[in-house]
């Protein structure tokens, strides 16, 4: 399917779900996303506040893995005659341990190719050397991130069906399951773009309902990408 595909499914999807359920799960996630922001500016002026800045940065990834495990749960119980789930479906205890954990490995893949290309800037000062490294280095971070989009829900599937997995083998799941579909993921993604200048102009306003939105067109590509894994 193409990037109009899935967001046509999600659309489908959103209609189906009650209007107050998913703009007040979506607030939770535009919250969650400013909150991010804060603590990165927090983080920036003032290094001895990095802890408040952690805890703050922790709170809102679990916010947002929240919404897309909701959503993705809501999908299911559209398509596959599944429960409608509950809001904080995502913060369970089994969840959030497995999701802190995750966020650590991931920050520190992250770190570890900062490191790279901090390294590789001390050994060349040269400016085009710089513009090349740091194109490289946000290619492979963008591609990492693709690579691992999928973990959350990795994670949420084996919760929910009571299989006792480590955080490794969700992110190689993860890792195996978008093979050869980054590229796609890559556009379904930037095939929001309009959509994120709306909200920047509604002051985020508008994030309220393009957070579920984007969630279920993820959702419907991690469907269909298992759908495909497990025919091959």
């Amino acid at each position: 399917m193409k990037a109009k595909d899935y967001r046509d499914r999600a659309r489908g999807d959103l209609a189906a779900i009650p209007k107050k359920t998913y703009l007040l799960m979506g607030l939770v996630m535009v919250l969650a996303t400013a909150l991010t922001h804060a603590t990165d500016k927090m983080s920036t002026q003032n290094s001895s506040d990095w802890w408040i800045s952690f805890i703050l940065s922790v709170i809102a990834s679990f916010l947002t893995s929240n919404g897309q495990i909701f959503f993705n749960r809501w999908r299911m119980a559209i398509h596959e005659g599944d429960k409608e789930p509950d809001a904080w479906c995502g913060l369970s205890s089994q969840h959030l341990w497995k999701l802190l954990i995750y966020g650590i490995i991931e920050a520190g893949l992250l770190s570890i190719l900062l490191i790279l290309a901090l390294g590789g800037l001390l050994v060349n000062s040269s400016v085009l050397f710089m513009w090349l490294l740091a194109v490289a280095i946000t290619a492979v971070i963008v591609w990492v991130e693709l690579r691992l989009s999928f973990v959350v829900y990795e994670i949420d599937e084996d919760v929910r069906l009571n299989r006792q997995t480590s955080v490794w083998s969700e992110i190689l799941d993860s890792w195996r399951l978008m093979k050869g579909r980054c590229w796609k993921l890559f556009c379904l993604n930037l095939s929001f773009i309009g959509w994120y200048i709306l909200v920047f102009f509604t002051l985020g306003i508008l994030g309220m309902w393009l957070q579920p939105y984007k969630s279920l067109a993820n959702a419907e590509f991690y469907a269909e990408a298992k759908a495909g894994q497990e025919e091959q």
